[in-house]
């Protein structure tokens, strides 16, 4: 049966206040130190983190952070392989959280696992493999989330609102790793670069998830296609803001993330002005120009905006 000390429990549900999930059950959780572990996976049923084998049993389930949006598998679905994988990870993520990522070596994560160092290299050969399997299911979890809640929200504010926030609380907690690990933002060829070739394709996962919040939105077909990336821009931007803002709950940035995108949708409204269009749609053109020809393109994905009618 999975343990957990009272400051998990109470850890746990502060972030899952953050993610949005029922603020009445995290605070019955942090105020509740002698809860029962069955309460526990229960709480984890009611947010939507965990679901039950077919006798209802829940204490048979465990995280995969590697299959299906990190969603939580019984332990009979999972293979050994699987187990250890998932084990050398969530070791790896406590000790970098702890520790830092630079202080922690991988001699550290196997002795702390509770296995040979040979077989936590198996499964991650580096920390930096690691690390990229943290992106992974940062991503996966994001894309989840905005899947799920994206049709409750009728603004286009409210939807870009959304998104914006559900990325940066999920990350909130490792403001400390992220510092260490952005620094390679620099080097385009480090595999950690959030900017670089190695993570191209988490890259263009992250912009189409941003682009779900536009889906319907009819926009000149030039700020269609530079809208999503723009925004990807502005999401990387409010995030290494994140990572330096020691206000309490880190309340600056999302202080900004809301000025940020209600001067976005202004300046939308701006540009869906027909009497603006003859001037707007030549500078447009231009950036989207200027954007090919730095190979900075959405051109090969699909818009999921209706592009205004040109007259």
């Amino acid at each position: 049966m999975f343990k957990s000390s009272d400051s998990t429990l109470d850890s746990a549900a502060r972030r899952w206040d953050r993610a949005g999930c029922t603020p009445a059950l995290g605070g019955y959780i942090a105020n509740s130190p002698s809860i029962r572990s069955s309460v526990f996976f229960h709480s984890l049923s009611l947010c939507g983190l965990l679901a039950p084998n077919p006798s209802g049993n829940f204490h048979d389930y465990n995280l995969n952070m590697f299959k299906d949006q990190a969603q939580l598998l019984p332990l009979s679905e999972e293979t050994k392989a699987e187990r250890t994988r998932r084990k050398v990870f969530e070791t790896a993520m406590t000790l970098f959280r702890e520790r830092g990522f630079d202080e922690t070596t991988m001699r550290d994560i196997s002795r702390e696992a509770g296995m040979a160092l040979g077989t936590a290299y198996y499964h991650f050969p580096s920390k930096e493999a690691i690390i990229s399997a943290y992106y992974e299911s940062t991503q996966s979890r994001h894309h989840a989330h905005v899947t799920e809640h994206l049709p409750g929200l009728s603004t286009l504010q409210e939807r870009l609102k959304m998104v914006f926030y559900s990325k940066l609380t999920d990350v909130q907690g490792d403001r400390r790793m992220l510092g260490a690990i952005f620094r390679y933002n620099g080097d385009p060829k480090h595999p950690l670069s959030v900017l670089g070739d190695e993570t191209r394709e988490l890259q263009r996962q992250s912009v189409a998830t941003i682009a779900l919040a536009l889906r319907g939105e009819r926009l000149p077909r030039e700020v269609a296609g530079l809208l999503p990336l723009a925004l990807w821009a502005l999401q990387m931007g409010l995030l290494l803001y994140l990572l330096y803002d020691s206000s309490e709950g880190q309340r600056r940035t999302f202080r900004l993330v809301d000025q940020s995108l209600a001067l976005t949708t202004q300046l939308l409204g701006v540009v869906r002005n027909p009497l603006l269009q003859p001037l707007i749609t030549p500078i447009l053109r231009q950036v989207n120009q200027m954007l090919d020809e730095a190979q900075i393109s959405l051109k090969d994905r699909p818009s999921t905006s209706q592009p205004l009618s040109e007259s």
